[in-house]
């Protein structure tokens, strides 16, 4: 859109955009509003109910018409998740799990995954959909069919819920964090999915026992923990983690390295304490 779409309405420009879209022969096309076009009042599901010949998804996005990113986010993966088949209802024989939430731009977004597949492994769970990271159109129909959900965040509760709602499937509003929390993510998997977990668990608390003798140097080291810290939702993580190598919190020490959102896993923690190490041996 430009200026003069802007005050005369944008109406006739989607309809163009779409009919170029659609002569590519699309198995869906997505139309996302903006600001400007929900300000002026342009009526983009008339425009796209109008349009023959293409499977079209409305997902509306005007931000500062009220609701944050957050907001925004949770909106267009239950709208999304609405073209869906219900083709399960979270009940019978394991078929794996979704992975809902995912976000592209997030830092070390597959290391994340790789992580969290990891520990499904130790349960025998295999990955059903990462919704939506690098999945086909065709999976879209298949969302309602998994066992389990498990949410890249608390945040995301209103789209478990929603999922829950419309195909009777349970989810867990987390990936793993800190070390105890990944112990209680097999042991939450476990019971949703009717899997003992008592073995998963005996591997994992090793694998972390192991993870942290390799970071022995780190023990009794200074380090200054700045006050914000305690108000972080992930410092109990920290905290953990501060009192498990055995550092000294102490004015005048090294300032912890640290930038939310806490890593994912004792994998995640892993790659964190070797900046750590960088950082309090420099």
């Amino acid at each position: 859109m430009d200026e003069r779409d802007i005050i005369f309405g944008g109406e006739d420009v989607l309809k163009a955009a779409i009919t170029h879209a659609g002569s590519f022969h699309p198995k869906v096309i997505f139309v996302l509003s903006s600001c400007a076009a929900e300000t002026i009042g342009d009526d983009v599901s008339g425009v796209c109910a109008a349009c023959p010949g293409s499977r079209i998804c409305v997902i509306p996005t005007a931000g500062f018409l009220g609701g944050s990113f957050d907001d925004g986010f949770s909106k267009a993966l239950v709208t999304l998740a609405e073209k869906a088949r219900p083709e399960g209802d979270g009940t019978g024989s394991l078929t794996g799990v979704n992975l809902v939430g995912e976000k592209n731009l997030e830092y070390e977004v597959e290391q994340h995954y790789v992580e969290v597949s990891r520990l499904l492994g130790l349960l025998d769970i295999p990955v059903r959909i990462r919704f939506v990271r690098n999945i086909r159109t065709v999976d879209l129909g298949n969302i309602g069919s998994a066992s389990l959900n498990i949410l890249r965040e608390p945040g995301l509760k209103r789209v478990g819920d929603a999922f829950s709602g419309m195909f009777g499937t349970p989810y867990i509003d987390s990936f793993p964090v800190g070390l105890t929390g990944t112990c209680l993510f097999l042991s939450e998997l476990g019971e949703h999915l009717g899997i003992d977990y008592t073995n998963a668990i005996r591997v994992e608390r090793e694998a972390q026992a192991r993870m942290l003798k390799s970071f022995d140097d780190l023990a009794g080291c200074p380090v200054h923990i700045p006050e914000a810290f305690a108000k972080l939702p992930e410092w109990s993580f920290l905290e953990e983690l501060v009192e498990s190598l055995d550092l000294r919190p102490r004015e005048g020490g090294p300032a912890l390295p640290y930038v939310p959102p806490f890593p994912v896993g004792t994998t995640g923690i892993r790659r964190m304490m070797h900046r750590w190490r960088r950082v309090l041996h420099a």
